[in-house]
């Protein structure tokens, strides 16, 4: 039988499967994955078919990218400051605590910045950032940098 199939790229390291599109009779083009011991004799047929080439070239196997590095949900205090110094971010969290006019609200960000850890979820820590003008991905990156020290 005759398949019609296109972009077949190897989705194992050892060759062992094959995933590409199938133009399926009822349902038109589909993801499919053949193997040359497939319960099916449908995905037999196509994995051999395209190991001999019959819908062009078979891309190599790429690995899937690493998964992202998790985020610390708390880092210490020292780790912070190195990571916000290697951010170039040091300076500018420390004027802007200085910079803080109301003396009561300078305290509580004082004692905040001195904590022995710093918890991603605190909302003073959410609140500088963002009066710093970053994100919270760039938040996440900090705390995943910090982590690393």
């Amino acid at each position: 039988m005759i398949y019609e199939c296109k972009h077949p790229v190897f989705s194992s390291p050892n060759q062992a499967t094959i995933d590409l599109e199938y133009n399926h009779p009822e349902y038109g083009w589909i993801p499919f994955t053949a193997t040359p011991d497939d319960v099916e004799e449908l995905g037999r047929d196509i994995y051999a078919a395209a190991k001999r080439g019959d819908f062009g070239a078979i891309a190599p196997y790429t690995p899937p990218p690493p998964a992202p590095a998790p985020v610390p949900a708390q880092v210490t205090r020292r780790q912070g400051r190195l990571a916000l110094l290697e951010a170039g971010k040091l300076d500018a969290v420390e004027a802007a605590i200085d910079a803080i006019e109301d003396p009561a609200q300078k305290r509580a960000a004082e004692i905040e910045y001195e904590a022995d850890t710093w918890e991603r979820g605190n909302a003073f820590l959410q609140t500088m950032w963002a009066q710093l003008g970053g994100t919270e991905e760039e938040l996440d990156n900090l705390f995943i940098l910090a982590a690393s020290k």
